[in-house]
């Protein structure tokens, strides 16, 4: 056998000038983010503060690590969509602030993801394995879009940013179409009630918020968002007839519209028949 060499040294293991990844994420996760994603998270890693926190900019990661910056905008998407980071944009000039979370609450195989053709349908018995050793090709299985996008020239850090994340496909099985953002399904088959459809109404122009007023006080019985969108669009000009009516106006003519259906009187009504009854128009 060789001798040893004795003048080899050693890594001096003493000090605080390191950061450490979890071995989870190297043994299982390390495959399927691909090698962006794993640069990437070791540069987060290596810019974590205390409380898990980092803010390098995407300048810095693509210098620091060797890489473009669409590299570096992959890496973090797949990160991101796999719940191994969480991204805030926070302050006056909308930075992004990247949380490392802990690896509990990592996505794993049976989160309801779609897989490849061929897997169990049994999501909770697919291992993580199944997936590709390509991010890219991991992104598509997950959301049906490539993680491949050309940015034009010249485009801003914010202008890439606000394209990095494609719409992700609805998990309702058979489903291909786009899920609404930051929902799991599309709008066929995301639920809505009346409650969360007059909330939303709130927030929107006048005209809208009539249209959930008008929705309170008739009270159709739409499940999903589609059928939603739908009723609003059917009622959008009727709506925007009834803009130059105050609050008060328009309280008391639902006020009439409601008494109507109670009594039952009014068998038939719709907006219009709103605008007749603050106009006097019979």
């Amino acid at each position: 056998m060789p001798k040893e060499n004795k003048n080899w040294e050693i890594r001096d293991n003493r000090g605080n000038k390191r950061f450490f990844i979890d071995d989870v994420f190297h043994d299982v996760y390390a495959k399927v983010v691909g090698p962006y994603g794993q640069a990437v998270y070791m540069s987060l890693c290596r810019h974590a503060d205390k409380k898990q926190k980092a803010w390098p900019g995407i300048e810095t990661m693509a210098e620091n690590l060797g890489i473009g910056r669409k590299s570096v905008f992959a890496g973090l998407e797949i990160l991101e969509f796999l719940k191994i980071i969480k991204k805030d944009r926070v302050g006056k000039k909308c930075t992004n602030r990247y949380t490392l979370l802990d690896r509990s609450k990592w996505m794993k195989s049976g989160s309801g993801v779609k897989f490849p053709t061929g897997t169990s349908q049994k999501t909770s018995e697919v291992p993580l394995r199944y997936f590709s050793s390509s991010s890219g090709e991991l992104h598509k299985f997950l959301t049906g879009t490539s993680i491949v996008r050309k940015h034009r020239e010249g485009n801003t850090v914010k202008d890439c940013e606000a394209s990095a994340s494609p719409p992700i496909k609805c998990f309702k099985e058979g489903c291909d179409n786009d899920a609404i953002k930051g929902e799991r399904f599309c709008k066929y088959h995301q639920k809505m009630d009346l409650r969360q459809f007059v909330e939303w109404c709130k927030k929107g122009q006048k005209h809208i918020q009539i249209i959930g007023e008008w929705a309170e006080t008739v009270k159709p019985e739409f499940k999903t968002v589609a059928q939603w969108e739908e009723y609003i669009n059917r009622n959008v000009r009727a709506a925007r007839t009834l803009l130059p009516f105050d609050h008060e106006q328009l309280e008391k003519g639902f006020e009439r519209i409601e008494k109507g259906i109670k009594e039952k009187w009014l068998t038939e009504y719709t907006l219009e028949t709103l605008y007749k009854f603050i106009t006097n128009d019979k």
